[in-house]
């Protein structure tokens, strides 16, 4: 199956997307705590203000390090790190981090890119 990951070289391949890779991260937490630097879940509320507490705002084009918020019906149920064109992902309770494309597949149960959040100034 395209969407399966599988080691190349020693390197996890998400598809055919060259870069897309897999990465663990070995603290029990959910990709709102991953992004946060949090050990244990955090709901979306409180990761949003959180977000909001330390400074991010709206933008429209990401760039490294900004947050990419996806769901449906305007309702948060993902997130992930932008890095290098891509964005980083980790998934409910499984300790793999993916790098994927905005749209790639593998984040469409999660619905579309709702907002992109930066703390750049401009």
């Amino acid at each position: 199956m395209e969407d399966e990951p599988r080691q190349t070289g020693g390197v996890f391949l998400l598809g055919e997307l060259p870069s897309s890779q897999v990465n663990l991260c070995t603290d029990p937490t959910n990709c709102f705590g991953y992004i946060l630097g949090e050990k244990g879940k955090v709901d979306a509320e409180t990761f949003l203000e959180l977000l909001t507490q330390r400074g991010y705002i709206d933008t429209i084009k990401p760039a490294d390090e900004d947050i990419v918020l996806y769901g449906k019906d305007d309702r948060l149920l993902h997130a992930g790190i932008f890095r290098e064109g891509m964005v980083d992902s980790k998934f409910g309770d499984d300790p793999m981090v993916l790098r994927h494309t905005l749209s790639h597949s593998v984040i469409q149960q999660y619905g579309e890119v709702i907002r992109i959040l930066t703390r750049r100034s401009s």
